[in-house]
């Protein structure tokens, strides 16, 4: 809680570190607080297109606020970077039971 006050008072705009603000979110995440999170994933990969864990967690954020078509999108594009690993064949997965879920 007091990390986020600290946030806060940040300038989100001048935060150019993609490692940097997938920690921020992912302290949002950690807390239940899925849209400030979202904010902070989506900057970092705004800043690094293949920061493969920002795009990882951007998929998972936007599943878990029901935002199906989005978490398609984040997931896909990790797949443009990562084919062969675990995590790869775990993103696999989501991307078939997602596309069930919006028919």
């Amino acid at each position: 809680e007091v990390a986020l006050d600290w946030y806060a008072k940040m300038q989100f705009d001048k935060i150019n570190d993609p490692n940097v603000l997938y920690n921020i979110g992912t302290n949002y995440y950690n807390l239940g607080k899925y849209e400030d999170a979202l904010k902070y994933y989506l900057r970092s990969v705004e800043i690094k297109e293949d920061f493969l864990d920002g795009l990882y967690q951007l998929g998972l954020a936007y599943l878990t606020t029901t935002k199906y078509k989005e978490s398609i999108e984040a997931f896909e594009k990790y797949l443009k970077y990562d084919t062969e690993s675990g995590r790869a064949d775990q993103v696999k997965n989501f991307i078939e039971f997602l596309k069930t879920k919006i028919g």
